[in-house]
């Protein structure tokens, strides 16, 4: 099945501090994304593992738990081959874990606007990679 092109892209935001997820929740909502948000590697899978519609994946590396970002984006990669993935992290660079091919880093603070422009440019790389069967 097609995706529908009219319809918001729908990001899964996994994000363990409460305020940076809201924030960033209603930023990402206020430049046209459907936001759905996991505070853990757990809800995140069972999110990742469900029929809902997810375009791309905004993930915080340090999630607090021992599943970290990399690992939940390792699988959803495996659940879900052309998912757009983009990394955060205010402790943990890029170096320092092993990122999914066609992903991005972007270091915690970030701008929102910065935010929104890779994720449609991941999606957009996506997109023009996966052949969409009708």
């Amino acid at each position: 099945m097609g995706q529908n092109r009219s319809r918001s892209p729908n990001v899964l935001l996994v994000e363990d501090q409460v305020m940076i997820a809201l924030a960033t929740a209603s930023c990402l909502a206020e430049r046209g994304f459907e936001v759905t948000c996991a505070a853990n590697a757990h809800e995140a899978l069972l999110h990742l593992r469900s029929a809902a519609r997810i375009d791309a994946l905004f993930t915080d590396i340090d999630l607090g738990g021992p599943v970290d970002g990399s690992m939940v984006a390792a699988i959803a990669r495996e659940l879900r081959p052309g998912l757009a993935v983009l990394y955060t992290s205010g402790r943990s660079t890029l170096e320092e874990f092993r990122a999914v091919s066609g992903s991005e880093f972007i270091p915690k603070p970030y701008d929102l606007d910065r935010v929104s422009s890779l994720l449609r440019q991941l999606m957009a790389m996506r997109d023009a990679r996966v052949p969409h069967v009708a």
